[in-house]
């Protein structure tokens, strides 16, 4: 394998600190549906905007479907940007009539067989809710075979060799029209262009990344990569990761999180929990 990655016993250890924060006690409804909540949150943010966003909710005592939305006028001035407060209002209307709640704890207890199709509802039933999102939630939820496919992932999959066409790619393959000269284009390449901070993927290789899955049949194959990338990682060094095992501990290593808050005994422990 080309993965340029050396796992420590302190690289587990912060990756089950996170398993355990963002674990989910999935004994009521309410409990779940804050997880969705915090998954929500988690699109396209920071972590650390994120947990604002989140505990400015928890302040709020916006914790169960009724209350955000017997709040719903008061959700913009709490989750801003990319239309949030609109998506939260939705789940909170969505979430008491899935049946949800009881599908996954009846699939908790009797073998866990329907990981796959119930993150795959979530992701197409619950708006807002990308198939990224829904498979954390399912992670929390204590389910490790779907993966919340990041900006990590991709990049230890583009280090592997594996197709992951032009979301994550190599310097020698990047695409000759990424500065086409166009007013969309330019505009796009201010938010978008991959700066020295995010190219380097910190794998002994240059990995440039453009934008996250939005392909449902993308996202499904690439999974399929991830776990068979995680197979061999297993079988070559001895090992028994899941894929989520695996994927946290590459988020925990790499990313931001690690950095601030990894090594932090005081860091915030989530509690899902609020009644």
């Amino acid at each position: 394998m080309a993965l340029n990655l050396i796992i420590t016993a302190d690289d587990i250890e912060r990756s089950k600190k996170l398993q355990n924060q963002e674990r989910i006690d999935t004994s009521t409804s309410d409990n779940m549906f804050l997880g969705l909540v915090y998954v929500m949150l988690s699109a396209k943010e920071k972590y650390t905007r994120q947990m604002i966003m989140y505990e400015r909710l928890i302040k709020g005592g916006m914790t169960t479907p009724e209350s955000i939305i017997a709040n719903r006028n008061n959700l913009s001035t709490i989750v801003k940007g990319l239309d949030k407060d609109k998506y939260l209002h939705r789940l909170a209307e969505w979430w008491p009539e899935s049946d949800l709640f009881e599908v996954i704890t009846n699939d908790l207890n009797n073998g866990r067989t329907e990981e796959f199709n119930i993150r795959n509802y979530i992701a197409t039933h619950a708006n807002g809710l990308s198939y990224k999102c829904a498979s954390l939630f399912m992670n929390m939820c204590g389910y490790k075979n779907v993966v919340a496919l990041d900006s990590w992932a991709l990049k230890a999959l583009v280090a592997e060799d594996y197709e992951i066409k032009s979301y994550c790619y190599k310097p020698e393959n990047k695409p000759d029209n990424q500065e086409e000269d166009s007013d969309e284009k330019n505009n796009f390449n201010k938010k978008n262009k991959p700066t020295e901070k995010h190219a380097h993927n910190h794998l002994g290789k240059d990995i440039y990344m453009d934008r996250g899955i939005t392909n449902k049949k993308e996202y499904l194959l690439y999974e399929k990569f991830f776990s068979d990338m995680v197979s061999k990682y297993n079988i070559l060094y001895n090992l028994n990761f899941t894929p989520f095992d695996f994927k946290q501990i590459l988020w925990t290593k790499r990313s931001t999180w690690g950095e601030k808050f990894g090594n932090d005994p005081n860091q915030l422990t989530l509690n899902f929990d609020y009644s």
